[in-house]
């Protein structure tokens, strides 16, 4: 529902959303893109 709720709002403004696969998404720093 809410992946339905974000590409909608994102059409609006042109905004492409793509998907990504969540396997080790959180283990790299978004600051820096070291890893752990």
């Amino acid at each position: 529902m809410i992946q339905s709720f974000i590409e909608y709002k994102a059409l609006w403004d042109d905004v492409l959303v793509e998907g990504v696969d969540p396997r080790n998404t959180s283990h790299r720093c978004s600051l820096c893109g070291g890893r752990e």
